[in-house]
């Protein structure tokens, strides 16, 4: 008998052990993951000078983007009317931040610059200023990144608009998950690079 009422007790201190164990293990998050924009490829040693002349000294920024891409997590759109945020995979830093400065790296391959002044610091020296409004750029729902920005050229000291155009880019995914996506993102933003380090090239000397 007495054997026969130890039992039962044994039996709810295992499911203890167990509900115990499987409580622990649902209350372990996955470990966040950083992303930075991939550092664009080696340009041409003889990159233009500006309006074939001397190499400048650029500004960039500001830049802006919406209040939907301005949070750590990365967004990608998984219908016409939905967003999906990375709960786990992040952003090191402002994406705002990270777009200003990978432009900068690009821009500085591209074009022949002896030195970049990033917003929001300001030098008289600056020859041009390159000024970047995001609208869109995220993942899509058909594999892509899509970008869309409307950017503007000035001469010395933000003075005289020299360009103002407005860009959209759709840069395909090239594998899966976040390591994929990214690099599409830096891709997408390297093409927008081109695009202005070109109107920069042609642009009248400032």
């Amino acid at each position: 008998m007495m054997a026969m009422r130890k039992e039962p007790r044994l039996i709810q201190i295992a499911w203890l052990i167990l509900l115990t164990a499987v409580l622990a293990g649902c209350s372990r998050t996955s470990p966040a993951r950083f992303y930075l924009l991939s550092d664009p490829p080696a340009a041409d040693p003889k990159a233009p000078a500006a309006g074939g002349g001397r190499c400048i000294t650029l500004g960039v920024g500001p830049v802006e983007i919406p209040e939907y891409l301005d949070r750590p997590q990365i967004v990608t759109q998984v219908s016409p009317n939905e967003l999906r945020l990375g709960d786990f995979d992040l952003w090191a830093e402002p994406l705002a931040k990270t777009v200003m400065r990978a432009l900068a790296e690009n821009l500085a391959k591209l074009l022949c610059v002896e030195g970049i002044v990033f917003y929001p610091s300001e030098s008289p020296d600056v020859d041009h200023q390159v000024i970047v409004t995001v609208t869109r750029f995220h993942g899509t729902p058909e594999g892509e990144v899509a970008l869309a920005a409307q950017w503007h050229v000035t001469g010395a000291g933000g003075g005289k608009v020299l360009a103002r155009k407005r860009t959209a880019i759709r840069e395909p995914v090239e594998g899966q998950g976040y390591t994929a996506l990214v690099a599409a993102h830096g891709r997408a933003l390297a093409r927008l690079s081109r695009e202005i380090a070109e109107t920069i090239t042609t642009a009248p000397s400032p």
